[in-house]
């Protein structure tokens, strides 16, 4: 299984409430969609500076 490092852009478009700007909105649709989709697939991996920037947000999303 292939190893795919996380970082915190990922964690907060997929975690995050909808955007209405359309763009935004795009991406956190297609990192929601790869999360259930292609996450199965890899072995996944972050730092733990990713951890603290996610933790430092809400904590209903980090938690997420």
């Amino acid at each position: 299984m292939d190893t795919v490092y996380i970082e915190t852009s990922i964690v907060s478009y997929a975690s995050a409430r909808p955007s209405r700007d359309i763009a935004t909105a795009a991406l956190q649709q297609q990192a929601r969609d790869w999360w259930q989709r292609e996450r199965p697939a890899f072995d996944l991996v972050t730092s733990q500076l990713t951890l603290d920037e996610a933790s430092a947000g809400d904590a209903g999303a980090a938690v997420k």
